[in-house]
């Protein structure tokens, strides 16, 4: 492709990403048959709309124009999953900070550091214990943070999705907006039953060591695995995690809704339930957590060498960069990327999404719409 064209390309693609969120929460949304196009869209006629700062509805519209409602589905809904993974990303700042306010990290450290002539043997020892609890859990912490908003998000996203394509305006409304802020119990107020159980198994199984300990990457690996498998048990096992991410008292903001808006949100929460609560859910979940424990090991060979010893507070360090990287809000975050790319995370938005009646084989793949534009650009028609 032309370097103009490819720059051309490139900018399109800037504009549809930019506004995927407004695309889906407060534009119209694609839904129902389109009147069969009979004409091209010439590259200029494009331009024309992407310059008049067209509606994202309308862009899309242009893209869509004769498609099956088969194809257009299967669009919304690939859309949809990027909205929703995008949507975390960028409240990970807040996300982050409501955590990290959880620890004592920074003012343990300034302590130790600040009034080190003036404590005891036995004071120290004991802050350098609280580090060494609150560096793992923080980590840990924040890998459960992102993946149950991760998934959280996308089965509320998908709930709401499938309903808005299935009516004919497409168009939100207030009570899907009161329905999506439930999210925030997890990030906020949520967090903190969440660190208590992660802190708890942390106590258990590095209560044997201290940070002076020799250790080594496969021993600090093999204990941080043990007590994630505990906390499996307390957060995962059974549909408990129901109970961290939406319980039954969680607020939402439906102070302007009708009552009937206020029973569909309610419906809405009772749905989202049982999906949290579904082997499905607790197979995916531990599976997501599985591969970003993965990613933590791979991340702390960079550091640490297998066969090197090396004292336990050495890593302290390490993990707390961890903790940021899992939470990162940057436009690469490597754990939200893997997390998409998951193959079983697809299967569970499917699930959510399609009717169970659907028979998706039958569904074209959906290309990207970089490819689209792509296509128009070289053949002027869809």
């Amino acid at each position: 492709m032309p370097r103009k064209e490819e720059g051309w390309l490139s900018r399109a693609w800037g504009f549809v990403k930019r506004h995927k969120y407004k695309f889906i929460i407060g534009g119209a949304l694609v839904g129902g048959a389109y009147v069969i196009r009979k004409f091209w869209i010439k590259t200029t006629e494009l331009h024309k709309l992407l310059a008049n700062n067209i509606s994202n509805a309308e862009l899309l519209q242009q893209l869509t124009l004769g498609r099956s409602r088969e194809w257009k589905m299967n669009l919304h809904f690939q859309r949809n999953q990027h909205v929703a993974d995008d949507t975390v990303k960028k409240g990970l700042v807040r996300v982050r900070a409501n955590l990290f306010k959880l620890f004592c990290i920074d003012q343990v450290t300034v302590k130790l550091r600040e009034q080190s002539n003036r404590l005891s043997p036995e004071e120290k020892a004991a802050l350098f214990d609280q580090i060494k609890i609150e560096c793992v859990s923080r980590t840990l912490a924040s890998v459960y943070v992102l993946h149950l908003l991760l998934l959280l998000h996308r089965l509320e996203i998908n709930i709401i999705g499938r309903q808005m394509f299935s009516e004919e305006d497409g168009k939100p409304h207030e009570q899907n907006y009161a329905f999506l802020s439930s999210t925030r119990y997890i990030q906020e107020e949520g967090l903190g039953p969440l660190v208590e159980v992660i802190n708890t198994a942390v106590q258990r199984h590095l209560q044997r060591l201290s940070p002076q300990d020799s250790t080594n990457l496969e021993e600090l690996t093999g204990i941080m695995r043990e007590i994630c498998q505990e906390i499996d048990t307390q957060i995962v096992g059974e549909g408990r995690a129901v109970d961290f991410v939406c319980p039954e008292h969680v607020a939402v903001d439906d102070k302007n809704l009708s009552e009937e808006g206020k029973e569909t949100v309610k419906q809405l929460l009772g749905e989202t339930r049982d999906y949290l609560e579904s082997p499905q859910f607790s197979a995916v979940l531990r599976l997501s957590i599985d591969n970003a424990w993965k990613k933590l090991g791979e991340l702390l060979k960079e550091k640490f060498a297998p066969d090197i010893q090396f004292p336990l507070a050495r890593s302290f360090g390490r993990l707390c960069q961890l903790a940021e990287n899992v939470l990162a809000s940057n436009f690469s975050n490597a754990f939200i990327e893997d997390f998409a790319a998951t193959p079983a995370v697809t299967e569970l938005s499917e699930m959510v999404y399609y009717p169970p009646d659907l028979n998706r084989e039958n569904i074209p793949k959906t290309p990207s719409i970089a490819q689209l534009l792509d296509r128009m650009n070289l053949h002027g028609t869809l």
